[in-house]
């Protein structure tokens, strides 16, 4: 190890020498093992002890492992697309609620929220239902955000209404067909906290 030989004995298995070994290595080092050698091209950490009678162990690496969070997108889809029902919903930096799932309750006088509360996400998709919903953004967390209002029953039945007070990270909002509205703008009937991108796609129905 790190240009010198080492040896290890153990009174139990192989597995136990290599998992040992594997739990001291950082994801840089990449050890080969070829029969009863381990060979490591790189160097060991400071902390990495060596000598006599020490227990290594390598296993195989599970890609997981090198996962680096930092660089991972994580996306959330809500998919509510099947509901029959003209729903309503509102939607958080945090938090979306209503869409006929379950009201606030409290538990040993605990207020327990309802519907679903997110964080350490990067991308909120939401995919709305088949009937006329209304969606309400009060705010969006700093990442991406998509709004897909879904294809309805009809065109006349079927009119879904996004209603955008603020967002903080980009949004794109997508209607479906029937004559939909997006509205945009504070409950002061202002622009200001509109402070991400916002796309909205709402096709070519002639009375969106």
């Amino acid at each position: 190890i790190d240009g010198a030989a080492r040896s290890a004995t153990s009174d139990g298995d192989a597995a136990s020498i290599t998992q040992t070994l594997a739990n001291k290595l950082p994801g840089i080092l990449r050890p080969v093992v070829s029969g009863s050698f381990a060979t490591i091209a790189a160097a060991l950490p400071v902390d990495f002890a060596t000598g006599t009678d020490q227990l290594y162990s390598y296993a195989p690496v599970n890609a997981n492992l090198r996962v680096d969070e930092v660089e991972q997108i994580d996306t959330l889809t809500i998919f509510n697309g099947q509901s029959p029902a003209a729903d309503v919903g509102v939607l958080t930096s945090t938090r979306l609620s209503g869409l006929g799932m379950g009201d606030d309750v409290v538990i040993a006088g605990q207020r327990i929220p309802g519907g679903i509360t997110y964080s350490g996400i990067e991308v909120l998709d939401i995919r709305l239902g088949r009937n006329g919903d209304t969606l309400t953004v009060e705010s969006t967390h700093e990442g991406k955000t998509r709004i897909d209002t879904g294809t309805g029953f009809d065109a006349v039945t079927s009119s879904d209404t996004v209603n955008v007070k603020s967002i903080s990270g980009h949004t794109f909002i997508t209607t479906g067909n029937g004559d939909d509205i997006v509205n945009v703008g504070s409950d002061r009937g202002i622009l200001d906290q509109i402070t991400g991108m916002l796309v909205i796609d709402m096709g070519d129905d002639a009375g969106d």
